[in-house]
């Protein structure tokens, strides 16, 4: 009779144990399908990131060259009007008038 009880507790607890196994597995099961769409979404994320990297870039370069074209212009006018002061006060002519 003993045998008996301890047979049957043994066949409880080894059912109990198989019951949180088939639970475990399928924690692990759900928790990989997580990290599967977690990848899937950074991906994305990357991709996304790449083309904001690029799109700054490229509108850090055209800012460079408008910069670029600003200070170019700021020069030459600077360039005429010492020349054009050079010429005012060399000619006798503009003196004149």
């Amino acid at each position: 009779m003993v045998a008996r009880k301890e047979q049957d507790n043994l066949r409880f607890s080894n059912n109990n144990i198989l019951e949180r196994n088939n639970d475990i597995k399928s924690e692990i099961e759900a928790l990989g399908s997580h990290c599967n769409v977690l990848q899937g979404q950074n991906k994305d994320l990357n991709v996304e990131l790449e083309r904001f990297v690029m799109t700054d870039e490229q509108i850090r370069a055209t800012l460079n060259r408008r910069e670029r074209v600003v200070n170019l212009r700021e020069r030459t006018d600077t360039e005429i009007k010492k020349s054009q002061y050079e010429v005012d006060r060399a000619s006798p002519e503009r003196r004149r008038r």
